[in-house]
């Protein structure tokens, strides 16, 4: 069963939120995207988790570095879309958004030269 982010996935009578879920409003929601596992022991609730397919998707972390081509750019941002995570080329490009003061102060005054090629953030 593909699940995806914030999806709810039983009431907190029917299940206890166990690894990649999260409980909202008396419900266990999906904090990622992934298939749906329950487990349980000796008659008590089942434990809710979502797991990650082996082959599924890498998702980058915060910290990581990325390889990114810039798409468009105004005063305020640069969207992105994410190639790499490491050295590692993904299946499919994610996007994201580069903002103008996320950029290291030392590098702030590169960053006119710099885009569009590239951008460090």
């Amino acid at each position: 069963l593909g699940l995806s982010l914030g999806e709810r996935l039983c009431s907190l009578e029917e299940g206890a939120a166990g690894s990649g879920t999260y409980t909202r409003h008396g419900y266990v929601c999906a904090a990622l995207a992934g298939c749906l596992a329950k487990t349980s022991e000796d008659g008590a609730l089942p434990v809710v988790s979502v797991v990650r397919d082996a082959e599924s998707q890498l998702l980058p972390d915060v910290g990581a570095i990325v390889t990114c081509k810039v798409c468009s750019i105004n005063s305020r941002f640069a969207k992105v879309h994410i190639l790499y995570i490491g050295s590692t080329p993904l299946k499919s490009a994610f996007r994201g958004t580069i903002r103008r003061e996320d950029i290291r102060a030392t590098e702030k005054d590169k960053v006119s030269r710099v885009l569009p090629a590239s951008v460090t953030a």
